[in-house]
């Protein structure tokens, strides 16, 4: 019993120390947090701010906006990958629909999607049958970042192929983990 108050006793000053430091950071002008945890960078699209999580961690990147049911008129996420590829996002476990931007190393746009959010995974369906049903999006040439956004933002901004967004690449890909 000793053993086990012990370590509900670490494990409590644990969370606490990780509260205290980032409220910490917070009050020192650390980065300010999403929903989700991650951190919030402020980007412009077309002379517009939006407030757009950062996802560049495979967890983070793999969960995405999903569970969400909606997102704000000027809130976005962006997803940061490791290497410049071909990328392909689907839109699981996804609430809402959603438009989607792809980036080149040089924020140069690849292509441009509004994702249609999909039925949900039926009570008899195996997790292969429902990843295996949802479309995908593609970037169509090699990418780094993708932006989600909500839908019917970027045909408002007027976001297409080939445009190039300003970004602060360094600092974006500082948050690579």
């Amino acid at each position: 019993m000793t053993t086990k108050l012990l370590l509900v006793g670490v494990a409590v000053a644990a969370l606490v120390g990780l509260l205290v430091a980032q409220e910490a950071a917070a009050s020192r002008g650390g980065p300010k947090r999403g929903p989700s945890g991650l951190p919030i960078e402020v980007i412009k699209v077309n002379g517009e701010s939006f407030d757009a999580e950062v996802a560049a961690d495979a967890r983070s990147r793999t969960r995405g906006l999903g569970g969400r049911a909606t997102i704000g008129p000027h809130e976005a996420m962006i997803f940061v990958h490791p290497v410049s590829d071909v990328l392909n996002f689907w839109m699981k476990d996804c609430l809402t629909d959603m438009d989607i931007a792809f980036l080149d190393r040089n924020g140069k746009v690849t292509a441009v999607h509004t994702m249609k959010k999909e039925p949900p995974r039926g009570a008899d369906e195996a997790m292969a049958q429902y990843e295996a049903r949802l479309p995908r999006y593609s970037s169509e040439l090699d990418a780094i970042y993708a932006f989600e956004f909500a839908p019917g933002t970027l045909a408002r901004l007027g976001v297409k192929p080939g445009q190039t967004l300003p970004l602060d690449h360094g600092k974006l890909r500082g948050y690579l983990r």
